[in-house]
């Protein structure tokens, strides 16, 4: 964020999400920094309609995570149409791999700057590939697919061991 801000881009930061009770001494510390910061906005415990809020009043989704099994909150932005910059993580890679645009170089802080920066420089750009990843995650990972998938696999596996 202060690299955004010395190259002189006004931004408003959001940190949206919830802990559980492992995680609580690592909210504790994003809450301290964001505090330090002062111009970022921390929102714990939204329901649905609070996440769907966030996300049409988001022009971009920053996703910094170091390690990331799902790139959940990518699938989720993008559902909602909206851009992501993610770290290149496995769970983002397996999400945004057709769209390396919307993967950050690396885990730096100058690397995520740099992306985030190019989002909202370039947003013609980022919105054209916004619209095919959307399409591309509406067609992987939407839940009555992915339901379906199961189903027919199962069905599969159980046609074969009759």
């Amino acid at each position: 964020m202060a690299i955004l801000r010395s190259r002189g881009l006004a931004i408003r930061y959001v940190c949206a999400g919830t802990c559980d009770a492992g995680s609580l001494g690592y909210r504790d510390e994003i809450v301290a920094m964001a505090g330090k910061l002062g111009d970022v906005e921390v929102v714990e415990g939204a329901d649905d309609a609070g996440i769907e809020r966030l996300f049409r009043e988001a022009d971009l989704v920053v996703q910094p995570s170091k390690a990331e099994g799902l790139g959940l909150l990518a699938i989720e932005a993008l559902h909602a149409g909206i851009p992501v910059v993610a770290t290149p993580t496995s769970g983002a890679i397996d999400v945004l791999g057709d769209y390396p645009l919307l993967l950050a170089s690396g885990f730096t802080p100058s690397d995520i700057a740099d992306s985030v920066q190019s989002a909202l420089e370039q947003p013609a750009r980022y919105a054209e590939i916004t619209v095919q990843a959307t399409a591309y995650v509406r067609r992987r990972f939407d839940p009555l697919v992915a339901a379906r998938r199961l189903l027919d696999l199962y069905a599969g596996l159980a046609g074969r061991k009759a």
